[in-house]
């Protein structure tokens, strides 16, 4: 028996005496290594989980405010459309208005214009007919008359 066979035979002995403490102590460690990970996947899973239902729940208020804006688009466009239609029938109707009221006014003046000119027209055929009558001289009653007439129709006009 040489001294490498004690010291197998030793070294094999020291091997069994500290493999059971050793052995004990990796597989306790390894154990409390795995309920650490076994506890770390399950708050993921719950993390995970609360995730997906927090997707779910905000892609629907996303889908919700979609259609909301949508529909508000809609009807602000509807709006929009609606304010130029009834902008534009008011600016034609305005528009109408003021032709109404132009065409009046130059019919009234026109009115007024041709009424001055008849009575500029008729002042003027006194005026001859008085001329023409003082220049001949005549006295009859007739001419008279006709003075007087003439007379009574300037004061007329005059008052017009």
């Amino acid at each position: 028996m040489s001294i490498h066979f004690w010291e197998l035979v030793c070294f094999s002995i020291f091997v069994a005496m500290i493999f059971r403490p050793t052995k004990k102590f990796i597989v306790d460690s390894l154990n409390a290594y795995s309920s650490r990970v076994k506890t770390d996947i399950d708050a993921s899973c719950q993390i995970k989980a609360e995730a997906v239902q927090n997707l779910e729940y905000y892609s629907e208020k996303h889908k919700e405010l979609t259609k909301l804006v949508q529909e508000i688009k809609d009807s602000t466009e509807f709006s929009i459309k609606k304010l130029h239609e009834d902008t534009m029938k008011n600016i034609e109707n305005k528009i109408n208005n003021k032709i109404f009221i132009h065409q009046e006014m130059i019919r009234v003046l026109q009115k007024d214009q041709l009424t001055k000119l008849k009575i500029q027209t008729i002042r003027k055929a006194l005026s001859i007919s008085e001329k023409y009558l003082s220049d001949n001289r005549e006295k009859s009653l007739a001419k008279q008359t006709l003075l007087d007439t003439l007379e009574g129709l300037k004061n007329k006009i005059t008052l017009h």
